[in-house]
């Protein structure tokens, strides 16, 4: 008999995932010789398409893709997707900078094509939904709210305890924090108000273990949820912050730039895709 995961012979799951992620290693190659520049803004520029990501991931949970299409929106396969992408904009726009010369931003036009998959995204998220319900809307964006609260706090507060990690991470390292901010505050607002299960098996481990504490009887089980995601992001963005080779975050630093946009994506993405969950599914 077959060996099965999620009732598939694990060859066809190989095959499945291998869809996505060889797609996304032959934009990579592609780049690889192209040599775009991997500056801060360039980074930045791929939030929209993080955005994006998590608006296509939404409309897979709803099974709103023909069988055939499945396979590229699934989990860990829709970031390939996205990437693959965003990545042939990159390289279009690095090529084209190249003919158009210094007056061609790569930044601009890879975040302006990311905002447009956004928006097309977007549009069919809310055309699939069941429409807009206030109950579930306020505490959404009400959560959104904080989430950007507490990643200001918290990246400020880790400014007076280690400078050099704002200095070299920049924008960059406070959107890792939001996102994953997001996504704490997002999966805990789920849980707590709407008995919605967190996605992974960590954050439900921390939120039955909250529901232990003494603390159970004065806060909401999903703090600690949101308390350790949050001193995570700061304590990776300051162990990349220790690795990077300037004295001050300077758009050369390549390897630090992309790991961190990697890290904001594992965060911004889940956070969005619960946020369209309440809002509109």
């Amino acid at each position: 008999m077959a060996l099965q995961v999620t009732g598939l012979p694990v060859g066809a799951e190989v095959l499945r995932i291998g869809i996505p992620v060889g797609m996304a290693v032959m934009v990579t190659v592609l780049l690889y010789f192209l040599r775009p520049p991997v500056t801060k803004n360039v980074m930045l520029s791929f939030t929209p398409w993080i955005v994006t990501g998590a608006a296509v991931h939404a409309l897979f949970t709803i099974d709103a893709y023909p069988d055939w299409a499945d396979p590229l929106f699934e989990p860990i396969a829709v970031y390939f997707t996205v990437f693959t992408a965003a990545g042939m904009v990159w390289a279009y726009m690095t090529t084209a900078s190249d003919i158009g010369g210094e007056g061609f931003h790569d930044a601009q036009y890879v975040a302006a094509a990311g905002m447009g998959a956004t928006l097309v995204a977007g549009g069919f998220v809310l055309s699939k939904g069941h429409g807009a319900d206030l109950s579930r809307v306020l505490p959404a964006f009400g959560g959104l709210l904080l989430a950007f609260l507490v990643a200001g706090v918290a990246y400020v507060g880790a400014n007076y305890v280690y400078s050099k990690m704002v200095i070299h991470t920049g924008v960059l390292g406070w959107l890792v924090v939001f996102g994953h901010s997001l996504d704490a505050v997002m999966t805990a607002i789920a849980a707590d108000l709407f008995d919605l299960p967190p996605l992974y098996d960590a954050g439900a481990q921390l939120y039955d273990y909250a529901g232990t504490l003494p603390t159970a009887a004065y806060l909401p089980d999903g703090w600690l949820i949101v308390v350790v995601k949050v001193l995570l992001a700061l304590v990776v963005v300051a162990l990349l912050a220790g690795v990077s080779t300037l004295d001050v975050m300077d758009d050369r630093d390549a390897p630090v730039n992309v790991a961190l946009t990697l890290l904001a994506a594992y965060g911004l993405g889940p956070g969005i895709h619960i946020l369209l969950t309440l809002v509109v599914f």
